[in-house]
This record gives C-alpha cells, sequence and structure tokens, in this order.
C-alpha cells in the first residue's frame, strides 16, 4: 500500500506474528524505515535485533546489511 510517498509492506510469520515495514518518503535518495512486530491481538512483540539487507541489483550495489536500533518494544528504525 502507497500512502502519499511512503508504503507500508504487511507479512505474517508462521507463528502469526504480525510484520509491518514502513517506508518513507519512498522516493529516490534517503528514506526512513520502520519495522514493526506484534501479536495476533496487536500487542509488541519483543524481538531481540533486526538486520535489513539493502540491494540494487540493476547497478550491482550489495548486499549491504544494516543493524536497525530498537526504538521500544517490537518497533525498530533505520
Amino acid at each position: 500500500m502507497q500512502l502519499r510517498n511512503r508504503v507500508l509492506l504487511t507479512s505474517y510469520t508462521e507463528n502469526n506474528t504480525k510484520v509491518s515495514l514502513s517506508i518513507n518518503p519512498y522516493t529516490p535518495g534517503n528514506n526512513q524505515f520502520q519495522i514493526s512486530y506484534s501479536d495476533s491481538n496487536g500487542n509488541p512483540v519483543d524481538i531481540r535485533s533486526v538486520q535489513l539487507r539493502y540491494t540494487q541489483t540493476e547497478k550491482g550495489i550489495g548486499p549491504i546489511t544494516v543493524d536497525a536500533n530498537k526504538i521500544s518494544k517490537g518497533i525498530f528504525s533505520s
């Protein structure tokens, strides 16, 4: 789903944990990535760490792995 220069992707893991990725402003250049984890009741799931892997195959860049910063229980940013 794209909302005014922002994209929000959601998927579910095998144990029904909801994983959401928000990319803002979703334009070329610097972007803010927020990753959140919640259980089936919407409560944050305590995740120890998150890594993002960036790749731009058309230009032969990557993969570049980055550790996301823990903002709060179940929420990370990079």
